[in-house]
């Protein structure tokens, strides 16, 4: 009789040791989850992060921290609150986005090279109180034109610092 209940507990500590060690995250069965492999790099620093190509990718584009088409009232097409505003268009591909940030919106503009200037400098969110409609880009959303979606980091502003300096190309 005393053998009945040592079985139990013995049963018992296998399960428990069982279910323990599906916890510590052990994959059984089921489907993989698919790794997005459009996924930017986005910790280049100096000239490799000073390029169209990288900024579309990491900040202005639809895979970027600041996704300036995100919302439909932002900045993807000529009807949306964003364009109507700014003239700034960031479309559905980099070249629509770049050909507007350095066209008709003058966010980007020839001769200016120095990023300070320029009125993407002025846009972008990169301090952590917003008082105004200005340097509140990305916003939340379009009804409240004070809370901004990403601060960006002076590691940010660096990147895009240097695009304007290299000359805004569309690279």
């Amino acid at each position: 009789m005393r053998r009945l209940p040592m079985v139990r507990l013995a049963l018992c500590s296998i399960a428990v040791l069982g279910a323990v060690a599906c916890i510590g995250g052990e994959v059984t069965g089921g489907e993989a989850l698919p790794v997005i492999a459009d996924m930017p790099d986005c910790t280049a620093t100096g000239s490799a992060c000073s390029t169209w190509t990288y900024l579309y990718a990491c900040y202005f584009g639809p895979t970027g921290h600041a996704n300036c088409s995100a919302q439909s009232g932002c900045h993807v097409s000529a009807a949306s609150t964003g364009y109507l505003e700014s003239l700034f268009m960031c479309g559905t591909t980099s070249d629509q986005c770049w050909t507007s940030m350095t066209g008709t919106s003058m966010l980007v503009h020839e001769p200016v090279t120095k990023f300070a200037m320029t009125n993407l400098n002025a846009a972008l969110h990169k301090s952590a109180a917003v008082t105004s409609t200005g340097n509140n880009m990305p916003l939340e959303n379009v009804d409240n034109l004070v809370n901004s979606a990403y601060l960006f980091t002076p590691a940010d502003l660096a990147c895009i610092g240097g695009w304007v300096t290299a000359g805004g190309k569309n690279d």
